[in-house]
């Protein structure tokens, strides 16, 4: 599962936590599905940016361990 708290989000009044639990498969099309929409991002506010950003690298993470977990 991935938990995410990001500092920017913090800042607003309120946020909402998101746990998701995904298999191997799953995640790595959400890590695309991400990759995609950073690709395509057309602009606006750049905080959104930001967190694109980071949620390719925590989905990036996930993933690794996936690959850590299985070689063990």
């Amino acid at each position: 599962a991935i938990r995410y708290h990001h500092p920017l989000l913090m800042e607003e009044r309120s946020h909402t936590e998101l746990n998701i639990t995904m298999d191997k498969s799953t995640l790595r099309v959400f890590h695309n599905a991400l990759l995609g929409a950073q690709k395509q991002w057309p602009g606006g506010d750049p905080r959104e940016q930001v967190l694109l950003e980071d949620l390719i690298q925590e989905t990036f993470r996930a993933l690794l361990e996936y690959e850590f977990e299985e070689e063990e």
